[in-house]
């Protein structure tokens, strides 16, 4: 995507400025459920079908933002992407993942996402790295 996308609190909104590395294409491609685009019913994540906090689950989620990511290395504009996914200790309905993505120029970006699996509301932030 060639647009930015700033994040405040979590909630994405598109500037029209040059975008200088794939953090919009992390988000739209997570953010959005797929086959609800309009474009292309393949694009879009199915972290959305995660209901409860199981072990299972957890993998599942892991398994949905890996294969969601997997044409930004099919595409050349990342070298590696790797997701660890977790039980929120505090929040018995929450997923806390977090992304780290290697771009095609060596540099690595990070991102932390939190999912209410109950509300299916999910945060989105990016986290030094």
């Amino acid at each position: 995507m060639d647009f930015k996308v700033n994040l405040t609190h979590g909630i994405g909104e598109m500037v029209f400025e040059k975008n200088t590395d794939i953090g919009t294409d992390l988000y739209f491609s997570l953010m959005i459920k797929k086959g609800s685009w309009f474009a292309n019913p393949d694009f879009g994540c199915e972290l959305y079908k995660v209901k409860k906090v199981t072990d299972g689950n957890l993998l599942l989620a892991k398994q949905y933002v890996l294969s969601t990511l997997d044409w930004l290395k099919t595409t050349g504009r990342a070298k590696s992407i790797k997701a660890d996914v977790k039980k929120d200790l505090f929040k018995t309905n929450q997923i806390d993942i977090i992304i780290e993505v290697e771009q095609a120029n060596g540099v690595k970006l990070f991102y932390e996402m939190f999912d209410d699996v109950r509300s299916g509301k999910i945060n989105w932030s990016p986290v030094g790295g």
